[in-house]
């Protein structure tokens, strides 16, 4: 075990300003070992006790299943967070001689990492401390934490196992204890579909192929195939329009595994039975449930991972997310005995490096599940400012169309701007890309700063603030109109709209506050560098700017604040072809732009939207 470990960039400070309550392991460190090196990505803790939420544990073992529950396939629990108060003689040692059977279990390998949390006074933060822990040894070790190394996501290799199993459960109406009959006979339903998964008789198939994953190898596969990256380019050189070998993972569409159960080889359907079949009837009241689980799992792996270690890791994500959907059946059956599908969505959570993710009740309201996500944000240490869980926040991964089939992200995998000693300040989240002549609708020469609205409003739609439409440009015309900034001649023309415009709409229509830059001069935004760099890093939000005739969408800057030198992460809605990001990234329509590109001598004027408080 190498003397350090890595962090993801926000985890030493959020461990540090979560104000604990009681002593002891109250959580888990989750990550991954990487070429040899623990990487710690996320956490899992339990600072306090909140009897009101449905995920808060009432002990270490609760809290290791509803860890368990939330992971991705390829991460693993690598080490225990203990809490320890400084006016004690107490030690980490002491709670980790203790740990329960099932935990030793869970945290992988004979050393593992340790975050050492000393609560000082009231009031006062705490001290953290990273050792390694030597099970054999029962000893701590301190090491040095570093960030996560640059390349960690570009070598990961994302699969999505999709599958869908159904459940039938039947209960006699006349039974005194009908809660506890459904749970007897769902526990029981998915211990058989478990069972099934388990038992050998199904296998993965990669979507598009001709290849199989078997216990032991790749099935259909021509050469030999020992890595994942072997694997990756087998797949990849399958499935028509894979694009460039080139680009890193991470960029890439995950690779779309389905589940195959096995009807031929050593089943024999015509063989005879052993014995007369019987049919027995029962009559009386009952009731009859129906459900399809759809399993959707994901799993990082590095590229450089043995193939034949994939098989165990699609098997351990299925049945995880199995047992998550139990539990989500569980904690939402209404008192008139109705089951809710669970659903699963996946998050990123920025700086982490890693996906977790949710099974949420079809038919229940993200209003009605809040008391949830604010578990979640306790438990991984995140802040309540902003929504990290709501299904609006879902991951996008490369690749994947929204509705409209709109492109998502295009900045993404553009080189960098090259601004000697700068720091990029970029947009947080996902956002869509509106431009000219989108929807079957002739905008040329006209709609820019309509389409540039568009795009604010998608960035608040996948983020999970609002869940109304994209307006179309009649609606955005109605909605000046509504708010008396325009008559009602003006729905159904042609004309213009510029930033105060656009911040009335997103006000009327999504409750968003903006705040307003004013330059004078085209020439005087490249001293804007400090404010502009403010708000990506404090807001995140994409900022419009309209100037002259033209308008645009600024998603960041790159600004030394040494020498002063910028340049702009520019989306130009003035496109007009078709959703291509090979041609919206080579032509410069979504691209790094210098000062020169703004009009020295127009006045321009930045609608940069407020963030909306809350999780």
């Amino acid at each position: 075990m190498a003397d350090e470990i890595s962090l993801a960039s926000d985890l030493k400070e959020s461990l540090e300003r979560t104000k604990w309550t009681e002593c002891g392991v109250c959580g888990f460190l989750i990550g991954r070992v990487w070429r040899g090196h623990v990487n710690v990505l996320n956490v899992w803790v339990d600072p306090s006790s909140d009897a009101n939420s449905q995920i808060c544990c009432k002990d270490l073992k609760d809290n290791l299943t509803a860890c368990q529950d939330h992971l991705s396939g390829g991460m693993d629990i690598v080490g225990v967070v203990v809490v320890t108060k400084a006016l004690k003689k107490s030690s980490p040692e002491e709670y980790l001689d203790t740990l329960p059977p099932e935990v030793q279990v869970a945290v992988s390998g004979p050393l593992f990492v340790v975050c050492h949390i000393q609560m000082k006074a009231p009031q006062k933060q705490s001290l953290v401390a990273f050792c390694h822990y030597s099970v054999e040894e029962k000893s701590l070790e301190r090491v040095t934490e570093r960030p996560v190394v640059e390349g960690f996501d570009e070598e990961t290799v994302i699969f999505r196992l999709q599958a869908c199993f159904p459940m039938q459960l039947q209960l006699d109406n006349s039974q005194p204890t009908v809660i506890e009959a459904w749970e007897s006979k769902m526990t029981k339903a998915f211990s058989n579909i478990e069972t099934s998964v388990s038992s050998g008789g199904y296998t993965y198939r990669f979507r598009d192929t001709l290849l199989f994953l078997s216990e032991n190898s790749v099935i259909g596969s021509k050469g030999k195939m020992s890595s994942v990256q072997h694997l990756y380019e087998a797949v990849t050189s399958d499935v028509e329009g894979s694009g460039s070998k080139k680009s890193s993972f991470s960029r890439k569409p995950p690779l779309m595994v389905d589940l195959y159960q096995q009807v031929s080889g050593e089943m024999d359907h015509f063989a005879k039975p052993t014995c007369a079949p019987a049919v027995h009837q029962r009559t009386g009241s009952f009731r009859f449930l129906h459900l399809v689980l759809p399993v959707d799992a994901v799993v990082e792996v590095d590229r450089q991972e043995r193939v034949g270690a994939l098989h165990q890791l699609f098997h351990r994500a299925i049945v995880s997310q199995l047992r998550a959907m139990q539990h989500c059946l569980h904690h939402h059956q209404s008192q008139e005995n109705e089951f809710y599908t669970p659903e699963p969505f996946h998050f990123s959570i920025p700086q982490r490096h890693t996906c977790v993710t949710v099974i949420y009740p079809r038919g229940i309201s993200d209003i009605m599940l809040g008391s949830r996500r604010k578990c979640l944000h306790q438990k991984m240490c995140l802040g309540l400012d902003r929504p990290m869980f709501r299904r609006g926040n879902a991951r996008l991964f490369p690749g994947q169309l929204v509705a409209g089939g709109y492109l998502i992200n295009p900045h993404i995998g553009l080189p960098p701007s090259r601004v000697s000693g700068g720091t990029p300040h970029l947009v947080q989240g996902n956002y869509t890309y509106h431009h000219y002549m989108q929807d079957r609708f002739d905008d040329d020469k006209w709609g820019c700063a309509y389409r540039s609205l568009q795009t604010l409003v998608s960035w608040f739609r996948l983020q999970g603030y609002t869940d109304q439409p994209i307006p179309s440009h009649r609606e955005i015309q109605k909605a000046l109109v509504v708010v008396g900034d325009k008559e009602p001649s003006f729905v159904g023309s042609k004309k213009w709209i510029g930033s105060f415009e656009v911040s009335y709409c997103l006000d009327n229509m999504i409750g968003v506050t903006s705040k307003f830059l004013n330059v004078s001069a085209g020439a005087d935004l490249a001293s804007k560098g400090r404010e502009l760099a403010m708000h990506f890093d404090t807001e995140g939000t994409p900022i419009m700017i309209g100037g002259g005739v033209l308008a645009h969408t600024i998603l960041g800057v790159d600004y030394s604040e040494t020498s002063g030198d910028i340049k702009f992460l520019i989306l130009d809605p003035h496109y007009t072809g078709g959703e291509d990001l090979h041609t919206v990234q080579k032509e410069g329509w979504c691209g790094w732009k210098g000062p020169e590109f703004w009009n020295p001598t127009a006045h321009y004027n930045l609608c940069m939207p407020g963030r909306p408080a809350g999780f």
